[in-house]
C-alpha cells in the first residue's frame, strides 16, 4: 500500500482518545515521559497519546506520542504527530513491513518516496522508486525522459514515458530503461512528448528547408537558422541559396544581403561575406542615396580596371584622355583609349592635327605629316585642322609643283603663293619684297620696300612701296617699311643732287653740276660747234650762268668764257632719249661720275666737232668699258651714221678762265639701265 505524509485532516476540535491498544499495521509504540504538549492552535494534548493518518482523519494509535500539532493550509487542517528520538525527526508517512512493530526503526519510507531526516519524501518529477526503504534512494528515469507532469512519488520505471524537449527516442525503446537520445543536428522537438507506443518512438522534427542549427539537441523551432550562404524566406519560413550577387554570413533568421544594385555579383551562389562581392573587369560603382552600391559596365570612353576587384568598394571607371574613346563599353585598360579622326597623341597628350597633318584616328599614334610644302584642306580652299585622311593634303600656301612633277619648290624671295593647291607664286606688289627667304604663303609677307623704293607704313593686306624719286635712295628690306632718303650733299655743296630713280646707295647720288667748284676741274671745257650754244647774257660770272642753265628746262650743259664774260648756254635736242639702244637718232653720253653718265641728244655738229677723239668703238658696252678707264675720258657719243664703229670716246680741252660744266638731270643718267619695278 502507498502512503503518502503523516497528514490528516482534523476537525476545529482536537478529540482526547482512549486507553491504547494493539498497534496496528503501519504504526510503531513510541512511548514518551507523558508531557502534555501543545498543537497547532494551542490545544494541549495528553502524553502518551499519538495520531497516524488513516485516509483523511487522524485516529489514536499509541500512548507515548511526544507532540502533536496542527498546521492549517488554506481552509484544511492538518495535524501530525512526531517525536525526536536521537536526534531524528520522524514524520508521519513512513510505515512498517509489517504489523505489530514495536520499534520507530520498523519504520521506513514506502515505494515511490525517499527517507530524509525521519521523513518520507515523494520521489520528485523524473524520478522514482520501486521498493520500500530507508537508504534507497530514488531512481531517475533515464536522460531525456521524465514523469508525467504534476505528478511526483512515481513508483515504477514504466512512469518514464515523457520524452524531455529536444529529445527523441528510438523505435522499440524498453521505458524507463532505454535513453533518449539529443535531437540530431538540423532538428528540433518542442514541449515534452508523452511516448504511447514504445514500439514507435518519439521522433525530432527536421528544421525547415535549408535551415540548420547550432547544435544538437534543440527545442524549439526558434533554433533553426538560415546556414551561413543561405537566407531566410520570413513568408515560407525556410531558407534559401543565395543568388549570385548576395550573401549571408548565417546562423540567423535575415534574408540574404544584396551586394548592391546593377550588375555586382560574385561567382557562385551561397556566398557568405561582402568580400565575396565582386565588380568584374570593365564596370565601377556608383552609390545610390550615398550608401549602396550601384554598379554598372563603364560606358564607351571610359575603363575600369583590368581584373575583378572583391568586396564593397569604390571601383572608379577612368574617362578617357579628350578626343579619344573606345571602340565599346566596358573596356579595362587606358590602351584601349584610341583617337577620334583628326586627332593624334602628342607630347603625351592627344591634340587636334595640326595643318598638315592627318588622322584616320581609332589609334595611339601621333598624326601623320603630309610632308614639306603640304597643307591640309576640307574643301581644297580653307586650309584646315583636324584633317582625317591622307586625300586631304593639298600642295600649301608658299609651294608650287616643279616643272618636272617631281615634287614641290618653294616661293622664291620677293613672291608669294596664297592659295592651295597647284598654282604659280606670285611676285609681290610693285615695290615690295618678302623678308622671309622662301616660300612666303601670304601677300602680308610682301612687308618690306624693295631697295630703291620707299614707304613710311606698309598696308600688310595692301602692300605697295613708291619708286624713289632723282635725289633720293632708299637701300630698302625694312619690315614696315622706310621712306626714300635725299641724297646726301658733298661737303661744301649747297646744290641740288639727283639721282636716277629707284637708287638704293646714297654712291648714285650726284650733284646738278658734278665738280666741288667751280674753278678745280680735271677739264673746264667740252668744246663743241658755236651752233650748239645759245648766248645768255645775263650771267654776268660763272655762277650765274650755272643758274641761268639751272633755270632752264632744256639746258644740258653751259660755258662760261671769263674773258668776256659771256654764258653759252647747250640746249637738249627736240627729242626725248628714251632708249639708247634706237640706232636711229644720234646721241651723246657725259661722264658724271665713275660708271655714270647722262645721256643727251645730239647736235648735227657733234659727230665732227664735239670734244677731242679718243678712239671709235662698235658697242656702247665696249666704249663706256674703255672711258671708265681713262682718266682722259668725259663721254662718248653715238653717231647713227657712221658704220662699224659708231661710238667714239672723247676728252675735253682745258682752256684759261674758260669753265664748262654738264647739268645732270636725273632720269637721263644710264638710261639704257630700266627703271626697277
Amino acid at each position: 500500500m502507498r502512503w503518502s505524509w503523516l497528514v490528516v485532516v482534523l476537525a476545529l476540535a482536537v478529540v482526547r482518545l482512549g486507553p491504547a491498544r494493539e498497534l496496528p499495521f503501519n504504526t510503531t509504540d513510541i512511548s514518551s515521559s507523558g508531557a502534555d504538549v501543545e498543537d497547532g492552535s494551542g490545544e494541549l494534548l495528553p502524553a502518551g497519546r499519538g495520531l497516524h493518518q488513516t485516509s483523511d482523519q487522524c485516529n489514536l494509535v499509541i500512548d507515548g506520542c511526544a507532540r502533536c500539532y496542527q498546521r492549517r493550509a488554506g481552509t484544511t487542517t492538518r495535524t501530525y504527530c512526531s517525536k525526536v528520538l536521537a536526534g531524528v525527526l520522524l514524520v508521519c508517512g513512513l510505515i512498517t513491513l509489517q504489523p505489530g512493530a514495536t520499534s520507530a526503526t520498523d519504520c521506513t519510507s514506502p515505494p515511490g518516496y525517499y527517507y530524509q531526516r525521519g521523513k518520507a519524501l515523494p520521489c520528485p518529477r523524473g524520478t522514482y522508486k520501486e521498493s520500500s526503504g530507508t537508504n534507497a534512494n530514488c531512481d531517475t528515469c533515464p536522460e531525456g525522459i521524465t514523469t508525467p507532469g504534476g505528478q511526483v512519488a512515481m513508483s515504477n520505471r514504466t512512469a518514464c514515458k515523457w520524452v524531455l524537449p529536444g529529445y527523441a527516442l528510438q523505435p522499440n525503446a524498453v521505458l524507463g530503461t532505454t535513453a533518449a537520445t539529443a535531437c540530431p543536428a538540423n532538428t528540433y522537438r518542442e514541449g515534452e512528448g508523452l511516448v504511447e507506443d514504445a514500439s514507435i518512438g518519439l521522433n525530432c522534427t527536421a528544421c525547415p528547408a535549408n535551415m540548420e542549427t547550432l547544435d544538437i539537441g534543440q527545442k524549439t523551432k526558434d533554433a533553426c537558422f538560415a546556414p551561413p550562404g543561405y537566407g531566410y524566406n520570413s513568408t515560407s519560413g525556410d531558407a534559401y541559396k543565395c543568388p549570385k550577387g548576395s550573401y549571408n554570413p548565417g546562423w540567423n533568421r535575415q534574408p540574404c544581403v544584396p551586394c548592391g544594385l546593377g550588375d555586382i555579383t560574385s561567382n557562385d551562389e551561397g556566398s557568405t561575406n561582402p568580400d565575396d562581392c565582386i565588380t568584374r573587369a570593365g564596370y565601377g560603382t556608383t552609390k545610390a542615396d550615398n550608401k549602396t552600391l550601384v554598379t554598372s559596365i563603364c560606358p564607351a570612353g571610359s575603363f575600369g580596371r583590368n581584373s575583378d576587384t572583391y568586396g564593397m568598394v569604390t571601383v572608379e571607371c577612368t574617362k578617357c584622355p579628350d578626343f579619344s574613346t573606345t571602340d565599346g563599353p566596358g573596356s579595362v585598360n587606358s590602351s584601349q583609349c584610341l583617337t577620334l579622326a583628326g586627332y593624334g597623341y602628342e607630347n603625351g597628350g592627344i591634340a587636334i592635327c595640326d595643318y598638315g597633318s592627318w588622322s584616320a584616328g581609332h589609334s595611339q599614334n601621333p598624326c601623320t605629316y603630309c610632308g614639306d610644302g603640304y597643307n591640309t584642306s576640307a574643301d581644297g580652299v580653307a586650309a584646315t585642322q583636324g584633317a582625317t585622311s591622307g586625300s586631304q593634303c593639298i600642295v600649301s600656301g608658299g609651294f608650287t609643283p616643279m616643272a618636272d612633277g617631281s615634287g614641290l619648290k618653294p616661293c622664291p624671295a620677293d613672291t608669294y603663293k596664297a592659295l592651295l593647291g597647284n598654282s604659280s607664286c606670285v611676285q609681290c606688289p610693285a615695290g615690295t619684297i618678302t623678308t622671309v627667304m622662301q616660300a612666303a604663303d601670304a601677300i602680308s609677307h610682301c612687308d618690306a620696300c624693295r631697295p630703291g623704293f620707299g614707304s613710311a607704313s606698309i598696308n600688310a593686306s595692301a602692300p605697295s612701296c613708291s619708286i624713289c624719286g632723282s635725289g633720293y635712295y632708299s637701300p630698302g628690306r625694312v619690315v614696315g617699311g622706310s621712306p626714300c632718303q635725299a641724297c646726301p650733299r658733298p661737303v661744301g655743296f649747297t646744290g641740288l643732287m639727283v639721282s636716277r630713280k629707284g637708287i638704293f646707295t646714297p654712291e648714285d647720288c650726284v650733284p646738278e653740276f658734278p665738280g666741288d667748284n667751280l674753278s678745280h676741274q680735271t677739264w673746264n671745257f667740252i668744246a663743241m660747234d658755236d651752233s650748239a650754244l645759245t648766248l645768255t647774257p645775263a650771267a654776268a660770272d660763272a655762277v650765274a650762268c650755272q643758274a641761268a642753265c639751272a633755270a632752264s628746262a632744256d639746258c644740258a650743259y653751259f660755258v662760261f668764257k671769263g674773258v668776256n664774260s659771256h654764258c653759252f648756254l647747250r640746249d637738249t635736242v627736240p627729242y626725248s632719249l628714251v632708249n639708247v639702244s634706237d640706232t636711229s637718232k644720234s646721241y651723246i653720253l657725259l661722264e658724271v661720275s665713275a660708271g655714270h653718265y647722262v645721256a643727251y641728244g645730239a647736235h648735227a655738229t657733234d659727230a665732227t666737232s664735239l670734244g677731242q677723239p679718243l678712239s671709235a668703238y662698235a658697242t656702247r658696252e665696249a666704249a663706256t668699258a674703255a672711258c671708265d678707264g681713262s682718266a682722259e675720258c668725259v663721254g662718248l657719243k653715238f653717231v647713227h651714221t657712221e658704220g662699224s664703229n659708231p661710238w667714239h670716246t672723247f676728252k675735253g680741252t682745258i682752256w684759261e678762265d674758260v669753265v664748262g660744266k654738264v647739268r645732270v638731270v636725273g632720269s637721263n643718267i644710264n638710261p639704257w639701265v630700266p627703271d626697277p619695278a
